[in-house]
């Protein structure tokens, strides 16, 4: 019975891999939370994620769990910040994408179903990150990749456009903006730089997932810190 269990065990960790990093956030040169990720793979696939959303004096304000057995793209997702008490985050329903948002403690989560071109790139949440890495070179030899970007908050998805910046053999970065030229003027681009061995990202500048103290949207500089 003994040798079975072992047997099991082994088997187990031999498929399934958790990986834990952090990651430090600033605003304007300043410190505003820490993430702690932890991420599971089934061999070489991506099965879930948790960020946990950490202040300067160590307390949680906020999580976002991901659950990318449906999509890598745009995995189911909840974020809950817990400083306003809002939520977000979409999930599948019948191969539709249902999003759903609150704003507040006492308003009711509002939702609605995505209906989608099934020729589209459906992105969501934490899902960019995984899609880029697996599609690297795919984008740095392109002159922009299109995606719809599920945005829960806005229960809207909208175009998107990923490209290229700069590239060597250690690192690429890019840049992802909304493609309406009008709506560009309020929406901030973001900006990724990879690994590109390791195919991991090492930073982000952008909008946060969390609103600052003041329950205001804050833009962030995001650097990933790995163990190795």
């Amino acid at each position: 019975m003994k040798l079975i269990l072992l047997t099991l065990f082994f088997s187990f960790t031999a498929y399934c891999e958790t990986q834990v990093f952090e990651a430090v956030a600033k605003n304007e040169g300043s410190l505003v939370y820490y993430e702690r990720h932890t991420v599971v793979y089934d061999e070489e696939t991506l099965i879930k994620s948790l960020t946990e959303y950490i202040d300067p004096d160590g307390k949680v304000i906020g999580s976002l769990r991901s659950d990318y057995t449906h999509s890598l793209s745009a995995p189911e997702f909840i974020l809950r910040d817990g400083r306003n008490q809002s939520l977000q985050g979409i999930h599948w329903q019948q191969n539709k994408v249902e999003m759903f948002s609150r704003e507040r403690p006492g308003k009711r989560v509002s939702t609605r179903a995505l209906s989608s071109d099934s020729r589209d790139v459906m992105i969501s949440g934490p899902g960019l990150f995984y899609f880029v890495a697996k599609n690297m070179e795919k984008i740095i030899s392109s002159d922009g990749l299109s995606f719809k970007y599920i945005i829960p908050g806005r229960l809207e998805a909208f175009d998107f456009l990923i490209k290229p910046l700069a590239h060597n053999d250690q690192q690429a970065e890019f840049e992802v903006k909304i493609k309406s030229w009008l709506m560009r003027i309020f929406s901030p681009r973001l900006k990724l730089i990879y690994d590109v061995k390791k195919r991991r990202l090492l930073s982000f500048e952008g909008l946060s997932n969390i609103r600052d103290s003041e329950g205001e949207m804050m833009s962030v500089d995001i650097q990933y810190l790995y163990k190795n």
